[in-house]
């Protein structure tokens, strides 16, 4: 039978998309092995082998392998937000989904073949085909992810180490820099009492928000990467196609459409007569399609599933729901240049909002915020959302549905932990100092010296760190490796 690449049987540790710098700094050793959308590469003969997951089935044998054909459809179906992210022509996504269960199937051989002991992901989370690919074959081969994630505390990366689902992620846990965050968290806390937006937000501007830029933009975008394709002869996507011009446009448009609805529907804030009455609930949505919701949400995808639950669960006031302030961003920007439109209008659209009016929900300004206002009657809702974090360093609480990597963190309550909310404990609007201090230790316990400083541009970029920063995340990223060879490869 047929081998896929004749190397030892040792364990390997695999590397998946990886970036320039980190690309560097392993490209000689023989015991990482990158990963990448249709081919992986070994080190052999002192260089770089690429190695294509294009071979015939019929000359390998594939019976020691355990591939669950409708595990990964399950897995693709229960993917499906992401694609209508990435994948126009929905007509074609059974297509797509025979093709990928096919292409996922190659890559559980190759990692099988390769005796793969651990892969790190050079991005926060799986939330493109290629990483999705790569991490549903470890899934079901039962391969450890490590994920670079990028905090919101300064935009440095957590490795967080994930087994399962998403619900098994959690952080690693590893020494690897000498970076202490005790001042670090102090700077963080004292900007959300400022009443300012943590640093590493997207940040909205009167290009990025105007309707009429985001057209001219978008034809832009569009005539340059046609040139750019053909000039260097850029292959078509063997899986799928992406959105095309006028796909993109009826998004805009869908997107404007909701915007101008939210704005007649708003109202400035909640209505909160007396503390005495029953906690107020308002839930703050999140920037979609984004990857806090989808893989990072867990069983909860939509915020109309979260108002439904809510109300199954026993709730019957009035809920109030804010609009994350990205929604209203036409344009995506990375590293300061204008790259895509935002796609909020997939997600976004004036059937939205009155499919969340007939589940009994108001609407409050994008403006409002909870710190300026006398919010002891209010409790926060959301799937993901940093505002979870930073209202547990001020020692109050909030209702989480997600499953993001500081759930663990004094303050949040699971959605899953509660049986009803006919009756809301009043105590859970109220600043408690053992639920403060503890947060606080539980974050820079989590924090300190387990984090690399990113110069890997892995989402948003340390706003704080400078180029002479290139060989400490260098030298942290080679902690990290070394610490996963000796836990994972022998």
């Amino acid at each position: 039978m047929e081998k896929i690449v004749n190397i030892n049987q040792k364990k390997k540790l695999g590397f998946a998309f990886p970036g320039k710098l980190a690309y560097e700094s392993f490209c000689k050793d023989n015991k990482v092995i990158y990963f990448f959308e249709e081919y992986f590469e070994i080190y052999k003969k002192d260089k770089r082998k690429k190695v294509f997951y294009d071979f015939k089935f019929n000359n390998i044998d594939l019976e020691y392998l355990d591939i669950d054909i409708p595990e990964i459809r399950n897995e693709l179906n229960n993917w499906s937000t992401l694609w209508t992210r990435w994948i126009g022509e929905s007509y074609r996504y059974e297509i797509f989904r025979e093709k990928s269960i096919f292409h996922i199937s190659k890559i559980i051989i190759s990692l099988s073949n390769l005796n793969i002991g651990c892969i790190v992901f050079h991005t926060s989370v799986a939330h493109h085909f290629d990483s999705f690919c790569i991490y549903t074959a470890c899934k079901l081969l039962k391969i450890p992810c490590i994920y670079l994630y990028s905090i919101v505390v300064n935009g440095d990366l957590l490795p967080l180490i994930q087994s399962d689902s998403i619900k098994s992620r959690r952080p690693l846990g590893k020494k690897i820099s000498s970076t202490k965050y005790g001042s670090i968290i102090q700077n963080f806390i004292t900007n959300l009492k400022n009443k300012k937006s943590p640093k590493t937000n997207p940040k909205r501007n009167k290009i990025n928000t105007n309707f009429y830029l985001s057209l001219f933009f978008l034809f832009y975008l569009e005539i340059k990467h046609k040139i750019y394709n053909l000039m260097f002869q850029v292959p078509k996507n063997k899986f799928y196609n992406g959105h095309n011009l006028f796909s993109k446009l009826s998004i805009l448009f869908m997107q404007r459409k909701y915007i101008q609805y939210y704005r007649k529907l708003e109202i400035q804030k909640p209505e909160v007569k007396t503390q005495l009455e029953q906690p107020k609930l308002i839930i703050y949505a999140h920037y979609q399609p984004e990857a806090t919701t989808m893989p990072e949400g867990g069983d909860y995808i939509s915020h109309i599933d979260v108002v439904l639950s809510l109300r199954l669960k026993g709730y019957k006031d009035k809920i109030y729901y804010k609009e994350h302030p990205a929604s209203l961003m036409y344009l995506y920007e990375m590293e300061n240049k204008i790259s895509d439109i935002t796609r909020v209008g997939i997600h976004r659209y004036p059937e939205y909002l009155n499919t969340l009016r007939g589940i009994g929900c108001e609407f409050i300004s994008q403006e409002f915020k909870i710190n300026s206002y006398n919010s002891s009657n209010i409790l926060p809702v959301t799937i993901c959302g940093a505002i979870a974090l930073e209202r547990s360093l001020e020692g109050l609480r909030t209702i989480i549905f997600g499953q993001p990597w500081f759930k663990d963190i004094p303050g949040i309550i699971h959605v899953d932990s509660l049986n009803s909310f006919k009756n809301i404990n009043p105590s859970w609007v109220l600043p408690d100092e053992k639920i403060e201090n503890n947060a606080k230790i539980w974050l820079e316990k989590t924090l300190s010296y387990k984090t690399i400083t990113n110069r890997l541009k892995i989402g948003s970029e340390n706003p704080f760190i400078k180029k002479s920063n290139l060989k400490e995340t260098e030298n942290e990223l080679r902690n990290l490796f070394q610490i996963l060879k000796k836990e994972y490869l022998n």
